[in-house]
């Protein structure tokens, strides 16, 4: 048995059972917070394990529809919902290969996964990403789906030419720290003036000297909630000239 790291934040139980494992099998899975290690939630996963007879059905391998080439222009954001099926009834795992290093691969939590991508300048061209749907019960059974997707620079996010790229909701527990990064982009090459409309007290935008800025900020136990940071680009030639992100942050309760 083994227990492999996907690199998403998910790993995925890899078993082959042989008739002398049939039975009911136990498997308790430990998440452990990454700052706390005494932050600790347990789930069990029971595993049967049945001893195959001549009328037992042979095992599919799991299914990808076919995806269509799609195009997005730098500055918008791509949405593909990937929902592999499998006749035998067990929901299979699912990663990507040689997917942009800033893309999320969303958990549905309901046996299907979001590819969410916002391409910046630097990405213009043909990328083929590979969506892999490995089997439930074997996982030496997989089916590979791909996907092309074209970048164009034809269009930007709306007329000021400038776009913000793709920050995910953000989370932290009261009394951490708190840091993502920001960039905005001009497509005349020139960098955005950034700045942030009310920041939250004790909040800071450092300027990183290479067109990118970092949020910090470190909550308190009573600035708990969800709140959304505002995130003011400005065109450095026409200042008269911006846009906004707004950030969703939760700041959970660390009790």
């Amino acid at each position: 048995m083994s227990f492999n790291d996907n690199g998403d934040g998910s790993r995925t139980l890899y078993w082959q059972p042989t008739e002398f494992d049939a039975g009911q099998h136990d498997v308790v899975v430990v998440a452990k917070d990454a700052l706390d290690e005494s932050l600790t939630t347990e789930r069990v996963i029971r595993i049967s394990v049945l001893i195959p007879d001549s009328h037992t059905s042979v095992n599919a391998a799991p299914v990808i529809d076919v995806f269509e080439s799609t195009t997005v222009a730098a500055g918008q954001q791509l949405e593909v919902l990937i929902s592999p099926t499998d006749a035998d009834g067990v929901v299979p795992g699912l990663y990507l290969e040689n997917a942009p290093a800033d893309a999320l691969f969303v958990d549905n939590l309901n046996g299907t996964r979001t590819l969410r991508w916002t391409p910046g300048l630097d990405s213009i061209g043909t990328h083929v990403v590979r969506a892999v749907a490995v089997d439930g019960v074997d996982p030496t059974l997989t089916t590979t789906s791909t996907l092309t997707i074209t970048v164009s620079g034809d269009a930007q996010t709306d007329s000021s030419g400038m776009f913000f790229t793709d920050i995910a909701p953000q989370s932290i527990t009261a009394g951490q720290n708190l840091e993502f990064v920001v960039q905005a982009i001009h497509s005349n090459g020139t960098v955005p003036w950034m700045h942030i409309d009310t920041p939250p007290a004790g909040a800071s935008f450092r300027d990183n000297l290479n067109g990118t800025r970092t949020f910090s900020w470190t909550p308190g136990v009573g600035e708990t909630g969800t709140r959304e940071i505002r995130i003011i680009a400005l065109d450095s030639q026409q200042p008269e000239s911006s846009i906004q992100l707004l950030v969703p942050v939760t700041v959970l309760d660390p009790a």
